[in-house]
């Protein structure tokens, strides 16, 4: 009898503890994990975009060599496009991220017009046709 009752406890209780959760967790926003030697909100921000970029160009790529995918001159324009703004914005990110304080205050003006020219390039690509996954990073702004 006390096996029964401790089971039947054990069960209500984990029931409450897994609706709770599904329930109660759907409402929670997402938190994001900082980047490790992040700077600031746009250090981590542009971090995890160039991340992210980098490996929509690694896909293409290898879609392109290995014959699976054949890009229209449109497509290729685009992905040269956002090629460069994803070089430029790195190079950026890479002196924005080894500078001072007071450097990236002066430098965070400019990076971020280069990490917002790079959304536009990838939604340009995207939106071209390109064979790249979306990307959920690519679209919130640091």
């Amino acid at each position: 009898m006390k096996r029964i009752i401790l089971a039947l406890a054990l069960a209500v209780g984990m029931t409450g503890l897994v609706t709770g959760c599904t329930t109660g967790c759907a409402t929670h926003q997402t938190v994001t994990a900082p980047v490790p030697g992040q700077t600031s909100t746009l250090d981590a921000q542009v971090y995890r975009g160039l991340r992210d970029i980098q490996a929509v160009l690694e896909t293409y790529k290898g879609k392109v060599a290995d014959g699976s995918f054949h890009p229209t001159p449109a497509m290729v324009t685009g992905m040269d496009s956002l090629t460069l703004a994803y070089n430029t914005t790195h190079h950026l990110w890479e002196s924005y991220h080894t500078a001072s304080a007071a450097a990236q205050a002066d430098a965070a003006t400019q990076l971020k017009s280069n990490y917002d020219t790079m959304q536009t390039k990838y939604t340009a690509a995207l939106s071209a046709g390109a064979p790249i996954p979306p990307v959920d990073t690519i679209g919130a702004k640091p």
